[in-house]
């Protein structure tokens, strides 16, 4: 399962951060991660993640944000200046993790 997989790698990323969490997002498509970022500094995962992929890989991906805390899984959801990024993208669904170890969806339609 792709979650698995990302949640998996977020953990990885987290423990070499001295960090109380470490957000990761990875761009997926066709259940496979073609693009994957970590917050570093002010940049945020989500928009690394997305300077790093081309145009047309981002075409209808899904993108997983991930935030692992020394607890376990945290809120992911992405800033306003990120979701406006992804908006601006051609990314389809955004999967984040919750506090609650859940998965929330943020879907985009063509019509929005």
């Amino acid at each position: 399962m792709v979650i698995a997989s990302c949640i998996s790698t977020a953990r990885k990323y987290s423990k070499s951060s001295e960090e109380n969490y470490k957000i990761t997002a990875f761009l997926v498509r066709n259940g496979k991660p073609f693009s994957i970022a970590t917050n570093l500094g002010w940049k945020h995962a989500e928009a690394r993640c997305i300077d790093q992929a081309s145009s047309e890989k981002i075409k209808n991906s899904i993108m997983y944000v991930i935030r692992i805390t020394k607890e376990g899984l945290g809120i992911a959801k992405p800033c306003k200046k990120c979701q406006g990024l992804i908006k601006d993208t051609t990314i389809k669904k955004v999967y984040y993790t919750t506090n609650d170890n859940t998965l929330e969806t943020w879907e985009f339609h063509e019509t929005d």
